[in-house]
């Protein structure tokens, strides 16, 4: 459903052919599409983004918990594999055959996947895997990246990773805390900090753990009654939680 911002009414609607319950699917738009899945939909659809209208679709499976990323010309997601797909058609420019419930993260050379009990790095043009490592994240992690580095998780602990050497930059662990490794992504960056969603301390709580970004050094923590928050973003100085 789109809804104008100021006038709270609904502009059009589109239902996800063949998907049932919530789709926890976070959807992506560029100047004239949007992209939209579902939980148990067959695919993905590109829409108009003035009035609805499929574009067209890709047969990927379910996209419950997969997030889209989009560049320029292309669009990175994993279905039923990783794929690299046409934002003009819709047609498979590569894909890879790993099928897991994450979303991966992209720059102007690689794509970055991890989950599986890996963390895996691939060629963005062409789709050839690069380098990988192994992790103990069965599903489902944070992953993130910026100029210099890409950041992810396993189990309590935060890597930073030399995007050229491919060397660990630092270690950040947190004891006895559980680091959130659902659907959502539990990792905001800014230019000099890391925030980080711990899913549960000692006590069942959840926290927020913000890091120095370039040396992993801890800053400072914010506790919150009961578990289970998800996607930090940062804005304007202020980092938001659900």
């Amino acid at each position: 459903e789109v809804v104008d911002l100021v006038s709270s009414d609904t502009l059009w609607t589109f239902e996800v052919p063949e998907s049932v319950a919530s789709m926890s699917f976070v959807c992506a738009q560029n100047d004239s599409m949007i992209f939209a899945g579902g939980q148990k939909g067959l695919g993905l659809y590109a829409l108009d983004r003035e009035t609805g209208e499929q574009k067209w679709s890709k047969a990927i499976g379910s996209l419950y918990g997969r997030g889209i990323v989009l560049d320029s010309a292309s669009a990175y997601i994993h279905g039923d594999s990783l794929y690299c797909i046409s934002i003009k058609d819709g047609s498979t420019i590569w894909s890879e055959d790993i099928s897991i419930q994450s979303t991966p993260a992209v720059d102007d050379r690689y794509v970055y996947v991890t989950g599986g009990y890996k963390v895996q790095v691939f060629d963005k043009n062409t789709g050839e895997a690069v380098w990988w490592r192994p992790s103990s994240e069965r599903t489902t992690g944070g992953i993130t990246v910026d100029d210099d580095c890409f950041y992810t998780q396993s189990n309590d602990t935060i890597f930073a990773y030399n995007k050229e050497s491919w060397d660990v930059k630092w270690i950040y662990k947190s004891v006895g805390d559980t680091i959130q490794y659902g659907a959502q992504n539990s990792i905001a960056i800014t230019d000099s900090k890391l925030c980080v969603i711990i899913e549960g301390n000692g006590e069942g709580n959840g926290e927020l753990h913000t890091l120095n970004k370039e040396t992993g050094a801890f800053l400072w923590a914010s506790t919150f009654s009961g578990n289970y928050m998800f996607a930090p973003a940062i804005a304007n100085g202020v980092v938001y939680i659900v």
